[in-house]
């Protein structure tokens, strides 16, 4: 599975995460402060995690937000130090 995957008919991006490396409340967190942006639905199962992002406004970028959430996800994750406690999982 792909981590990002573009519908551009659709107008939507699709963000997928693995939960063992990416904590369901930490993307929960990324969620809402992306929520001024963009609609967003949430689909978990086993452990993975599909977040839909489809923007608000025609002039934001769909082939790059799908990047800025991931990538904010993962300094989500990172600065709230739980990339140790995975470590400390594997």
């Amino acid at each position: 599975m792909e981590k990002i995957v573009i519908r551009k008919e659709e107008k939507e991006v699709l963000v997928n995460f693995n939960t063992i490396f990416y904590p369901i409340n930490y993307v929960i967190k990324s969620i809402q402060d992306f929520s001024d942006s963009c609609w967003i639905s949430i689909d978990s199962s086993g452990e993975s995690l599909t977040v839909t992002l489809k923007p608000k406004l025609d002039d934001i970028n769909l082939d790059t937000i799908g990047y800025d959430f991931y990538n904010y996800v993962l300094a989500v994750v990172k600065n709230s130090g739980a990339m140790v406690e995975i470590a400390k999982k594997r």
